[in-house]
């Protein structure tokens, strides 16, 4: 009896990077105000929900050819060869 396995390198589709908006810290203060009153409020930061982190896409290969088919851009095939 013969079975044909092919074993296959597991990539994750992600992983985590630290927010670049906040820091990682999940909050932003956003300045305003009228005139001369100035108003400085904390909120919650619009990129990564508050987590301080965002996932971030793999590419292999393969999504690297698809992407340089689609757009044609020969900067990013250079620079993933590096």
């Amino acid at each position: 009896m013969s079975s044909n396995i092919k074993i296959m390198k597991v990539i994750p589709m992600n992983h985590a990077e630290k927010c670049v908006v906040c820091g990682g810290s999940g909050i932003i203060t956003v300045s305003g105000g009228l005139g001369t009153t100035a108003i400085n409020k904390q909120k919650t930061c619009h990129a990564c929900n508050g987590d301080g982190w965002i996932a971030v896409p793999n590419f292999t290969d393969e999504h690297l050819a698809i992407y340089l088919d689609t757009f044609g851009s020969m900067v990013i095939k250079d620079e993933y060869e590096k």
